[in-house]
C-alpha cells in the first residue's frame, strides 16, 4: 500500500521514492531510523522496532544534491550500500515494447479492462517516442490507453492522438513550484 512517498515493495521492504527530494528535517528522522531501527508513532512515546529493508530512489545525481545541501551526506553513505544506475527510456529504446506489454497486463487487471492489443506499426511509433516522463509517462499512458480502447487494436493513429495531446499538456521543467511553506507565506 502507499503512504506518501513511502510504498510496501514486498513484506519488510520498502520502496522510497525521490529521497533526494525529503525536508532536511525527514531526512534527520529518516537516518534515525535507520541506525536505531526503531521510531515513535506521531503522538506516541512508545518506540516500535524496524526491521526492513529500504530500496531508495531518486532521479537526480546525488553527489551534486550534496554538494548542493539538498541531500545529507550522512544519510547517502547510510543509503547507499548497492547502487543500480537505471537509464531512462529515451536510452532503453528495445525494453519499450517489453515494458508496454508488462504494464498493460498489469494495469488492465488492476482495473478489470480487457487489455488492448497494439500492432506493429504502433509498438514502433511507441519504441521511437522520446518519454520525456520516462516510466510514469509509459504507466499513464497506457492507462489511458486501456480505458480507451479495451480489448480493441491499437494503431499507430491511436497513438499519435495522445503522443500529439501530451505534447500540447507538457509543463515546463524548468519552472520552480513554491514549497507549501513558502505558498502559505506568500498567501499571508
Amino acid at each position: 500500500h502507499r503512504v506518501g512517498r513511502f510504498e510496501m515493495a514486498d513484506k519488510g521492504s520498502i520502496f522510497l521514492d525521490e529521497v533526494g527530494e525529503l525536508p532536511e528535517g525527514q531526512q534527520v528522522k529518516l537516518l534515525q531510523v535507520l541506525q536505531e531501527n526503531r521510531f515513535e508513532r506521531v503522538g506516541d512515546s512508545r518506540p516500535i522496532d524496524a526491521n526492513f529493508r529500504l530500496i531508495a530512489a531518486t532521479n537526480r545525481d546525488p553527489i551534486k544534491s550534496i554538494q548542493e545541501g539538498k541531500l545529507r551526506n550522512d544519510l547517502y553513505y547510510r543509503l547507499n550500500i548497492i547502487q543500480i544506475h537505471v537509464p531512462p527510456l529515451r536510452e532503453r529504446e528495445g525494453d519499450i515494447p517489453l515494458l508496454i506489454e508488462q504494464v498493460t497486463l498489469t494495469e488492465s487487471d488492476q482495473i478489470n479492462q480487457p487489455a488492448p492489443r497494439y500492432t506493429q506499426q504502433a509498438l514502433d511509433l511507441l519504441n521511437s517516442y522520446h518519454w520525456p516522463g520516462n516510466v510514469r509517462e509509459l504507466k499513464n499512458f497506457v492507462k489511458r490507453m486501456i480505458i480507451l480502447n479495451p480489448g480493441k487494436k491499437v494503431g499507430p493513429s491511436d497513438i499519435e492522438k495522445m503522443i500529439e495531446l501530451e505534447g500540447q499538456t507538457q509543463v515546463k521543467n524548468d519552472i520552480k513550484m513554491p514549497t507549501l511553506a513558502e505558498s502559505e507565506r506568500n498567501y499571508i
